[in-house]
């Protein structure tokens, strides 16, 4: 009996010290005739905060030159994050960002899609810029 109670113990002790990669990544896509769009993500090794980007037509994939939107996670499990982002004032998106994996390593591929299901799904790969 205390040998399980053990190994159960031990198991929640290694699942309660995990902890997220610090970092950031960044993923771009390309939407024809459509503005580009632009995610970030940035992990401070407990939460993630980020932004999602409209980018400029002239100046693919430079961030900089997008129009950032931040966001505000509502929920962070390990394969998914839903978010809220404003892209016009008192008009909220409700958004959800599955996950191939955890937001770590040198990249990692994410679908974007509003969390009711509506609208077509959006592809990222994620690259880490520091």
């Amino acid at each position: 009996m205390f040998r399980h109670f053990a190994i159960i113990a031990c198991c929640l002790l290694l699942i309660g010290c995990h902890k997220e990669e610090k970092g950031v990544w960044q993923a771009y896509v390309a939407r024809g005739d459509n503005p580009g769009l632009g995610m970030e993500l940035d992990s401070d090794g407990h939460h993630l905060a980020g932004a999602v980007y409209i980018m400029d037509a002239n100046k693919p994939g430079d961030f900089a030159a997008g129009q950032k939107y931040p966001i505000q996670i509502q929920s962070e499990l390990p394969n998914r994050v839903v978010f809220v982002v404003f892209f016009a004032p008192h008009q909220p998106d409700i958004v959800a960002l599955k996950l191939n994996g955890p937001v770590a390593g040198p990249s990692f591929h994410g679908v974007m899609q509003s969390a009711d299901g509506r609208g077509d799904p959006i592809n990222f790969d994620f690259q880490r810029v520091n």
